[in-house]
């Protein structure tokens, strides 16, 4: 029931009752609020062994927020429900008022430093501890250590694959021009970010990319090399092309490097399939746009599993090729049976990489339910009969 870690900060709460319209309309009159808007000091009270605890106090004078810390100390001393000036104090644990065989609280003293100055608290002796806050004047080295912190200098960018401010993610209305996730796009800029390293992890690992660096070292003469990715179902293409920059950004060598050491580079190729002409036509406009790394990046209409002209399907030496390219293939929640067909393709033109994440379960869910129908005294009667357990049965099986 001691207190293990007590935080606050000042936040401005609105009047949500409608009931107080009224009452809210009198006080901005007289220009104690404006539109019901009030200032409070919000506190949380993490206790050992116990629930936590939050309050707020309403502050209308500096003097408040002094005095809302006093609150919050005052139930550490023992105080039941009021404190000196008869106002309430803070709310203890369910435990109550916890006190050691000497009667203290546990806690000897406290001190808030901020831009302005110092506020020390004394808690110990009891016998001299009067709650009384006193505020000290800051000196020029703790000042110093206060503006530091303010300045937010310890502040570190996150460590992410791909930049949010990139030129595709603005076209895809992913970012703003200074990285900020625009409304609602939040989770999908975290998405390509986690796509991205979780498939260059893959790229990065794979035998192509271990004998390319090798043979580059070594000096050795070999055909292009050439990393090959299809989207299958890419939808408006906000993982293909964060994979395509990605792959480009890491692998990609400039074009001055590969004159230099007199060397063919790595080309990326990516290529994304879906049944939506207007869509295709869309994004293909974004790649133009862009231009210089998405000039390899192409998307064609087509159903999956059943497309001609793909990049896995312009083969004519499969054997050559097949040193000097590293093949991706991509199906990320493809309705109903599409994902099965885009494991097929892929094992059928030989992919060296395949990402699948399934969606829908159509096909197990029907068969399941008729199942049930014609055997009501299945062992999993007493599951299945429940459509909830139907859908989580496939669910679990198609991702199996």
């Amino acid at each position: 029931g001691k207190y293990k870690k007590i935080s606050g900060r000042l936040v401005s709460l609105r009047n949500g009752k409608k009931n107080d319209n009224k009452k809210r309309k009198k006080e901005s009159s007289s220009g104690n609020e404006s539109d019901g808007v009030s200032l409070h000091l919000q506190t949380t009270i993490k206790y050992h062994l116990a629930t936590d605890m939050a309050q707020n106090w309403k502050v209308t004078e500096c003097d408040e927020v002094e005095l809302g810390l006093k609150r919050i100390f005052s139930s550490a001393l023992g105080s039941s429900n009021k404190i000196d000036d008869g106002t309430d104090c803070a709310p203890s644990s369910e435990w109550g008022v916890i006190e050691n065989a000497r009667g203290e609280s546990g806690i000897v003293d406290g001190e808030i430093v901020t831009s302005t100055g110092i506020y020390s608290l004394r808690l110990y002796p009891p016998s001299k501890a009067g709650l009384k806050l006193s505020k000290k004047k800051t000196d020029k080295v703790k000042q110093n250590s206060v503006q530091s912190i303010l300045s937010r200098s310890h502040d570190k960018a996150k460590n992410v694959p791909l930049s949010p401010s990139s030129p595709f993610f603005q076209k895809l209305g992913v970012s703003s021009l200074n990285g900020k996730p625009l409304v609602g796009m939040s989770s999908k800029l975290r998405q390509c970010q986690k796509f991205v390293e979780i498939v260059g992890k893959l790229v990065d690992n794979s035998c192509f990319i271990q004998s390319f660096k090798q043979i580059s070292t070594s000096g050795a003469v070999q055909a292009p090399p050439t990393i090959r990715v299809i989207d299958m179902g890419c939808g408006r293409g906000y993982l293909t092309f964060s994979l395509h920059s990605y792959l480009c950004n890491n692998f990609l060598m400039p074009e001055n490097e590969q004159k230099a050491n007199c060397k063919p580079g790595l080309t990326v190729q990516t290529q994304g399939i879906d049944r939506r002409p207007k869509l295709i036509k869309e994004i293909n406009g974004i790649t133009d746009d862009l231009g210089g790394e998405f000039s390899s990046l192409r998307f064609i209409e087509g159903d999956i599993g059943n497309t001609g002209n793909t990049l896995f399907g312009d083969d004519s030496d499969s054997d050559s090729i097949a040193k000097s390219t590293l093949d991706i293939l991509i199906a990320l929640h493809a309705c109903d049976t599409a994902t099965d067909d885009s494991i097929w393709f892929a094992i059928q033109n030989d992919a060296d990489i395949i990402v699948t994440a399934p969606c829908c379960h159509h096909q197990l869910r029907q068969q399941i339910d008729r199942h049930f129908t014609k055997n009501p005294d299945h062992p999993l009667a007493d599951i299945l009969c429940h459509a909830i357990y139907r859908e989580r049965s496939t669910e679990t099986t198609t991702d199996a």
